[in-house]
């Protein structure tokens, strides 16, 4: 079957998803490369747009890589291949492969990555928090983080072990208070969320459930007796992948003519030792 959707009908059915005004000012998402006309017969689901993500896209005869973490953050002066974004775009072009992000927006939304975070975690009594750490409305599709609860609550060690299972990563990195006991009310936020901890605190949170969390952002969690669980930048979001294959295949439905498939080289680029 020959497709007639195109790289805008996914740019449409990813904005839909993700409205472009959740995201971020200083992000840049929606479509990154290509012909918003150019016709789709496959396409790929990565968190990052990677060099060794287009090999895989290139092998496998994708048109278009749908993406959370954007390609191109800057303005660029110049595309050659002495630079990684330079090669990574000559490849994307000469192959004809179309690339489209969704970033903050994604991490924002109803149903994008925060929400399948919680959803993952089995949260109970998940609400949608701001940066500023007021409740948001569930009509309203925006809000950074999730405030939810574990029932029954979780020591320390069998928390860990949790998310480890849940997230299929082999470790987490724990700063823990000198009270540290059962966690129940949690904040979580995928990718980078040390900006978070001082929502948690005020929030009354056990604990924060996040990746790449600073030094400095550490120490003040443990001086606040806030237990802190890095499961990594990579760890707290990937789980977005397998869940907007899933939304691009019901948009899909009977019209078929597109195959979606998952990334399947994807890494954590930080490596146990």
């Amino acid at each position: 079957m020959i497709s007639t959707i195109t790289v805008g009908t996914f740019v449409q059915w990813l904005e839909e998803l993700a409205p472009p005004d959740l995201a971020a000012s200083w992000d840049n998402v929606g479509l990154q490369v290509g012909d918003p006309d150019r016709r789709v017969q496959k396409v790929m689901v990565s968190l990052d747009p990677s060099f060794a993500v287009v090999e895989e896209a290139i092998d496998r005869g994708c048109d278009l890589i749908v993406t959370h973490h954007p390609l191109i953050f800057k303005p660029l002066k110049k595309i050659t291949s002495d630079n990684l974004v330079g090669r990574i775009l000559l490849a994307l072009i000469f192959n004809g492969i179309s690339v489209i992000s969704a970033h903050t927006n994604l991490d924002a939304t109803k149903g994008g990555v925060n929400d399948t975070l919680a959803t993952l975690l089995g949260l109970k009594h998940v609400q949608a928090v701001g940066e500023t750490g007021a409740d948001i409305d569930d009509s309203q599709p925006r809000g950074m983080a999730r405030l939810g609860e574990f029932e029954p609550g979780k020591s320390l060690e069998d928390l860990c072990g949790f998310l480890k299972e849940r997230l299929s990563i082999p470790h987490v990195r724990v700063v823990s208070g000198p009270d540290s006991g059962v966690i129940k009310k949690v904040l979580v936020c995928g990718g980078s969320g040390g900006t978070m901890l001082e929502v948690a605190l005020k929030l009354g949170c056990d604990a924060l459930i996040s990746g790449d969390i600073k030094y400095h952002d550490a120490i003040n969690a443990r001086e606040n007796n806030l237990t802190v669980l890095d499961v990594g930048h990579f760890g707290s979001e990937h789980v977005i992948v397998a869940e907007l294959a899933r939304y691009f295949e019901s948009r899909i439905g009977e019209r078929g003519g597109v195959e979606i498939i998952q990334a399947k080289g994807e890494v954590d680029p930080f490596a146990i030792v």
